[in-house]
């Protein structure tokens, strides 16, 4: 089989075009691979509680939640990485978190009071898990 130049042209333009719809394809997913919903518990010696957050396509998380300890209801506010490092506070400035989604869609991380009279572990799941 013989592939004159002009065919050759239009089989590499076409190759380019296909690999670069690709990696935009590839660089989508990755930012919103941990998008959605999330339920979890915060757990220390002092608090504890519940939450409900969720992270947009764009990073942003919000949600709410309640110390059970306190008995005070909670909102949330925050920021997510591509990588699933993420950061969020209650939004009367009382309560910090600071963890990572790994691969499975699980949050792990740190909470503390910023008071600094408490602090723990919390723990999260995709609500996928739940359906």
């Amino acid at each position: 089989m013989v592939i004159n130049k002009r065919s050759g042209i239009k089989i590499a333009i076409t190759c380019v075009v296909l690999l670069t719809v690709c990696m935009f394809s590839a660089v989508a997913q990755a930012d919103t691979k941990n998008a959605g919903d999330y339920n979890g518990t915060f757990l220390g010696e002092f608090d504890y509680g519940w939450f409900a957050l969720n992270i947009q396509p764009d990073g942003i998380i919000t949600g709410n939640g309640r110390s059970t300890e306190r008995d005070v209801y909670l909102e949330y506010r925050g920021t997510c990485q591509p990588d699933g490092t993420l950061q969020f506070t209650s939004t009367d400035g009382s309560l910090r978190f600071t963890g990572h989604i790994d691969w499975m869609s699980r949050i792990f991380g740190r909470w503390e009071r910023l008071d600094v009279s408490a602090s723990g572990s919390f723990t999260a799941v995709s609500a996928r898990w739940a359906q």
